[in-house]
């Protein structure tokens, strides 16, 4: 075969467009030692490839028989029933569940929340508008300083984590 040929053939072969009179050819072909130096990567693959299908396993003679046997065994309708033990210890089961549940809250219907005495929030709430001016003014400058003295405590933990730091230089 000739090495323009064979390149053309080579290259229908990688597209997927052989036919497999021609792969057989190229199989035959890379097998007998007679490919070109330029070739010795595409020898290699024919070579993998012959070397895997040796090693495939091989079916037995009656692999196919048995299989469709297998296959055309008829199945139940129903699946398998349990065994009786087997509902009667789900039954005692879900019978002690519900009879613990039933000691362990003997009263669970007669309990109810214990009343709470009412807040009357009408006494709270300011009389004028400037006497809310004024609960909103203290409210917000207490909030402002405590959130001032966060601020400082957290810049004082600041500067211990950047003497510590020091330490690690």
């Amino acid at each position: 075969m000739d090495p323009k040929s064979l390149r053309d053939l080579l290259d229908k072969y990688y597209q997927g467009e052989t036919s497999l009179e021609e792969e057989a050819s190229l199989r035959s072909y890379f097998q007998q030692n007679q490919a070109p130096a330029e070739f010795g990567a595409d020898q290699d693959w024919f070579r993998m490839i012959a070397a895997q299908r040796a090693q495939q396993p091989q079916l037995s003679a009656d692999f196919t028989a048995r299989l469709n046997a297998k296959i055309q065994q008829p199945r139940p309708l129903w699946p398998r029933k349990a065994k009786p033990q087997t509902w009667i210890l789900r039954i005692a089961a879900a019978v002690l569940l519900a009879l613990s549940v039933w000691f362990l809250y003997p009263d669970w219907q007669a309990v109810s929340p214990e009343p709470t005495a009412a807040i009357d929030w009408s006494k709270y709430e300011p009389a004028t508008v400037e006497e809310a001016y004024h609960i909103t003014r203290k409210a917000l400058l207490h909030t402002s300083v405590e959130l001032n003295r966060g601020t400082g405590m957290a810049a004082q933990e600041m500067e211990h984590f950047g003497e510590m730091g020091k330490m690690f230089k």
